[in-house]
C-alpha cells in the first residue's frame, strides 16, 4: 500500500494573516453588547503637591531638620521674612523654608 504524504506548504504570510484575522474576530465578539452600564462616580477632593527642593544644603540632615519645623513656626518665619522684620540669624532658615 503506497504511503501518502501530506505536505503543509502554507506560506508563513498566510498563517500570520489568518492568525491576525482570528484574533481580531475574537476581540470584536464583545463589541456588540447593547447593555450599557453607567457608573455614577462621585468626585472627591484631591490635593496635588509638587516639591522643588534644591539640595544646596551641606548635609541631608540639614534638609530634614528644615522640613521638620512646625507649620506655625514656618508661617511665622515666612511672615517675618516677607515683611522685613526677620532677625539676621533666622533669614537663612526662612529662605530655606520658603524654598521647601
Amino acid at each position: 500500500m503506497p504511503e501518502s504524504i501530506i505536505r503543509y506548504d502554507v506560506p508563513m504570510k498566510t498563517i500570520k494573516t489568518s492568525l491576525a484575522l482570528l484574533i481580531g474576530a475574537a476581540l470584536l465578539t464583545g463589541c456588540n453588547d447593547d447593555d450599557t452600564k453607567y457608573v455614577n462616580v462621585q468626585p472627591t477632593e484631591v490635593k496635588i503637591a509638587t516639591y522643588n527642593l534644591s539640595f544646596d544644603r551641606a548635609t541631608f540632615e540639614a534638609l530634614v531638620n528644615e522640613m521638620q519645623i512646625e507649620p506655625a513656626q514656618q508661617a511665622a518665619l515666612v511672615t517675618a521674612y516677607l515683611d522685613g522684620s526677620i532677625a539676621a540669624e533666622d533669614k537663612t532658615t526662612a529662605e530655606k523654608v520658603i524654598q521647601i
